[in-house]
């Protein structure tokens, strides 16, 4: 009995478990505020959407940085990196070359800005409209995000990045 009851408490625990971002790995990032999904638009715009794992607009491919301590973050559809603003209620947007992002943990999620950023205002958050902006960090769920582990064999995974090479 006792234990099938360890068994039973090993097992839910692992149901809240959040990912911590490795490089190699592609994640769904949720926000943990609106539980909706970092994506992106037709047009490159970067948003919180509904959750669809299958949509490569919400999957990001995390790839180290040269200092080993931070990280860029590709989008799957588009073939561009993920970059932070400075300023608050600005756009966080795509662009062609890697950025170097931090990811902060707090209490097994994560706030995320992009590196080099020295005020409290640079930290993706989604806002009232869905939209992905710069904003204080100061303990607001909207810019806590969880990283989602999307499961790739490593030939399909080399056949994805293969392709948006040949994008950008």
């Amino acid at each position: 009995m006792r234990k099938a009851l360890l068994s039973l408490l090993c097992f839910v625990i692992s149901l809240f478990s959040v990912a911590q971002p490795q490089s190699g790995k592609v994640y769904n990032l949720k926000n943990v505020g609106k539980g909706n999904s970092l994506g992106i638009t037709s047009l490159f715009k970067v948003i919180g959407v509904t959750t669809n794992e299958d949509d490569l607009s919400q999957q990001w491919y995390v790839e180290s940085v040269e200092d080993d301590n931070s990280f860029s973050m590709r989008n799957l559809a588009s073939g561009k990196y993920l970059q932070g603003n400075d300023n608050t209620s600005s756009s966080w947007t795509l662009v062609d070359s890697k950025v170097s992002l931090d990811f902060t943990e707090v209490s097994g999620n994560y706030a995320i800005r992009q590196s080099g950023h020295t005020n409290n205002y640079g930290y993706l958050h989604i806002d009232g409209s869905g939209n992905a902006v710069s904003w204080e960090y100061s303990g607001n769920n909207n810019t806590l995000w969880q990283f989602e582990e999307v499961s790739y064999t490593q030939e399909k995974l080399d056949e994805v990045l293969n392709s948006l090479n040949n994008l950008v």
